[in-house]
């Protein structure tokens, strides 16, 4: 029997070739999204899941000026766990070296390498970063030694690395200890080139209990609590050990928050300088389901506007003594074979495009990935949830046909009756589909607020450099040889430029009107600082060569802080900062010195005295070439044994929105994905409306019906499905917008055209898909459908 059934199963699929090929396009379609989210899904949930003991591994995190927690800590730290808390079993260390400023030199060779780190030996022991046999994880302990990853052994030593040499940064002569076996890609760890943390040590002092006030987010303290010590009591004793070590007057100045290892992928920042966020994944469920979900109503709708082509098959074979479950079981098992197919289909599609997948969210998602058994059990339970959810309603509607309505009037009437379900689900369709199409609008349109929005300071034409090390010598020999180009106009030495992602010095500042210390940033910069980047002064003088850390500039939003509206009446006002009690020379007009993700925070500029780490060239763009073989030319002359690599400003500000443009994307591909599969569903309904309505448009074209009268009698009632779809969007749309948009602090006001454009593509939509049916149906010939049955 089940031959049979299989046999015509297959005289069904080839006699509706059409109909088949829409249910498996639109079925394939949303399993290969559904199959993508759950491997970006999976993925980001992933990081750092496979550490032994993981639910005992926490990251010690330290508030930050600006009362935020901070990934980073005190060097004091270490040694004040080891002495004060017996709970721990091991701590570690770990600090990762500014890839743009680290170099190594392997057999008089010049090279780059990302994710060097000083660390210890208990951070090997803390985590699951395994070794090659022959390697001495003990030698850890002591200084010029080095653990580098397989990959580099390979590159470098052709795999026989333990005992040969590396010279870090023209600095250290390190001695490869050992070879780490290849980081998964998975990991917020990623140390590629381990040296030993005595390495760095040269002054004890600096590592004492006592020392827990400077930090920066890239030095990190990892521990590993004993089994049975719960965090919370770690987390308390935290409090009384500042007090011990800075006094009880620096509780709420200094204090430490545990982070559970899992939770450091989502926030507060890690060593692959991107976090992911639980929002965001939760929201790619919620659009993977649905899409799914609207795939199976495109199944449902498909199916039924075939019911009356089937009608006549189900009261013969009723009539001949065949039972409901035995056609039950015979549709079901057609649904099941569109399934499959459906399914083989969306594992073809996710294998080629998964490169894509890659390029559109920038995460190591490669065919592996594709091929693990999980993804595998995915997509089998997502077939078992279409073939419950989408086979059986077809089957049962299918299956109940009377053998006396199969063949007269009735059966219409039976068939109009789950027309509303119908609607129904068209209407859910189109809802989803038009919340997609104005979040991307909505999305888009932030995107170029962000890239017309002024910063507040120049960015064009400026090329940057990272300076090796502060030779102020060599550096105004430099800026005298290249100053004679007529390419280059200005040239300025500082710590950053305006806006920078790493370099950034945060402290406390305090003004007599002040009831306590506020946060501020500290920009380091020359008296060509203003010119270069175009920041206005608005009151009082420049930086000038001759200024120490006693004149300072500072920006419209600490005079905001202070109490002060007039520029010109902070001249001269007392600002103390870092110990010191400097004296307003001068005031700038705000700049974002952030992304438009965070408010203007005050800024105290001082003269870069020995700060110098980022050189900025304004060069004439036409001549681009040209000035950067200049500029390379005397930097090599000047820094011979050092890497130049130049970026410039405007396209690392970019940078900044690469979470968004990712999300933008993603939700540009699901918002196509749902509009195709929403057609298809559309094209299903209008399909059955036309079988039903055959008669009418014969008896119409014969009183001369044209293709407008038929397009109006088969569009009215969808219009209104449109219309519906979209009130019922716009709340959702408008909350779910809303919530993204609090993320940032500068961000475009939701307007009514948004919206607007989302209902116009979906009626655009619509009219296409009932115009290719009126077309179709009004060339029909009006004896066929009036013809006795």
């Amino acid at each position: 029997m089940l031959r049979n059934y299989i046999k015509i199963a297959y005289r069904n699929l080839l006699k509706n070739k059409i109909f088949s090929l829409i249910n498996i396009c639109g079925l394939a379609v949303g399993l290969t999204c559904g199959l993508f989210i759950f491997l970006v899904v999976r993925f980001e949930l992933s990081f750092d899941g496979f550490h032994d003991d993981g639910s005992l591994i926490y990251r010690v995190n330290t508030n930050s000026s600006d009362g935020n927690l901070d990934p980073g800590s005190p060097k004091g730290l270490l040694n004040m766990i080891k002495d004060e808390f017996p709970e721990v079993e091991k701590v570690a260390v770990v600090e990762k070296l500014n890839p743009d400023k680290t170099q190594i030199e392997v057999e008089g060779i010049l090279s780059r390498e990302k994710n060097i780190c000083f660390t210890n030996r208990e951070f090997y022991e803390i985590f699951n970063f395994p070794l090659v046999p022959g390697s001495h994880l003990d030698l850890m302990d002591e200084p010029n030694y080095v653990l580098i990853e397989e990959t580099l052994a390979d590159k470098y030593f052709n795999g026989n690395a333990i005992g040969k040499k590396i010279t870090l940064n023209n600095q250290f002569e390190l001695e490869v200890a050992g070879v780490l076996k290849n980081l998964p890609k998975n990991t917020d760890l990623p140390v590629s080139i381990a040296v030993s943390l005595a390495t760095k040590i040269v002054d004890e002092e600096s590592f004492a209990p006592t020392n827990l006030w400077g930090f920066h987010s890239f030095y990190q303290t990892f521990i590993k609590l004993k089994a049975g010590t719960a965090p919370h009591v770690i987390q308390s004793r935290f409090e009384p050990m500042v007090a011990k070590y800075l006094g009880e007057k620096n509780i709420k100045h200094r204090y430490f928050k545990l982070q559970a290892l899992k939770d450091i992928h989502f926030e507060h920042g890690n060593f692959n300088d991107r976090t992911a966020s639980k929002e965001v994944l939760l929201s790619l469920m919620l659009v993977g389901g649905f899409i799914i979900v609207i795939a199976c109503i495109n199944f449902i709708n498909l199916t039924t506007a075939q019911a009356v082509k089937r009608a006549k098959e189900v009261g013969i074979r009723k009539a001949i003594g065949g039972t409901r479950a035995k056609l039950m079981g015979q549709f079901l098992l057609e649904a099941l074979i569109l399934i499959i197919l459906a399914a083989a289909l969306a594992y073809t599609l996710a294998s080629v495009l998964v490169p894509k997948l890659q390029i559109l969210t920038f995460l190591s998602i490669d065919q592996t990935t594709l091929n693990q058994p999980e993804s595998l059990l995915f997509l089998l339970i997502s077939m078992f949830f279409i073939l419950v959810c989408a086979g059986v309603y077809p089957a049962l509607i299918l299956s109940r046909f009377k053998p006396s309505e199969a063949f007269t009037y009735g059966l219409n009437k039976r068939l109009s009756g789950g027309t509303m379900l119908r609607k129904a689900l068209v209407i859910f369709q189109f809802t989803i589909t038009q919340i997609l199409i104005i979040g991307t609008i909505i999305i888009m349109a932030q995107l170029n607020y962000f890239e017309k929005r002024s910063m507040g300071f120049n960015k064009e034409a400026i090329l940057t450099v990272d300076i090796p090390h502060p030779d102020l010598e060599k550096l105004t020999t430099i800026k005298k040889e290249l100053l004679r180009n007529s390419n280059i106009s200005k040239i300025s030495y500082g710590l950053n430029t305006p806006s920078a992602v790493i370099n950034r010095h945060w402290g406390s500042y305090y003004h007599t009107t002040m009831e306590k210390n506020a946060s501020m940033e500290i920009k380091y910069v020359d008296e060509d600082y203003l010119s270069i980047f175009g920041l206005k002064l608005l009151a009082g003088r420049n930086i000038s060569d001759a200024d120490d850390d006693e004149d300072i500039l500072v920006n419209e939003a600490l005079l905001r802080s202070i109490g002060m509206e007039d520029p010109h009446s902070a001249i001269g006002e007392r600002i103390d900062y870092w110990g010191n009690s400097a004296t307003v020379v001068g005031v700038i007009q705000d700049f974002h010195n952030l992304s438009f993700h965070d408010q203007i925070y005050p800024i105290i500029m001082v003269r870069a005295i020995t700060m110098q780490q980022k050189a900025s060239f304004q060069i004439n763009m036409e001549q681009a070439e040209a000035s950067i073989k200049a500029i390379e030319k005397q930097w090599k002359k000047a820094f011979p044994d050092y890497f130049f690599t130049y970026s410039f400003l405007d396209s690392d500000l970019e940078t900044y929105y690469d979470k968004e443009r990712r999300f933008s994307g993603l939700v540009t591909f699901f918002a196509g994905v749902a509009i195709f599969i929403a057609v298809l569903g559309l094209l299903g309904l209008i399909s059955f409306v036309t079988l039903q309505k055959a008669k009418e448009i014969g008896i119409r074209k014969v009183f001369g019906a044209g293709i407008s009268n038929i397009l109006y009698l088969l569009s009215k009632d969808f219009f209104w499905l449109v219309m519906i779809a979209f009130l019922l969007s716009i709340p959702v749309a408008y909350w779910a917008m809303n919530t993204w948009l609090e993320n940032f602090i500068y961000k475009i006001d939701l307007q009514v055209w948004m919206f607007a454009a989302g209902l116009s593509i979906a009626l655009m939509l619509s009219w296409l898909t009932i115009g290719f049916k009126a077309v179709r149906a009004s060339r029909m010939n009006p004896v066929d459908s009036l013809k006795y049955e």
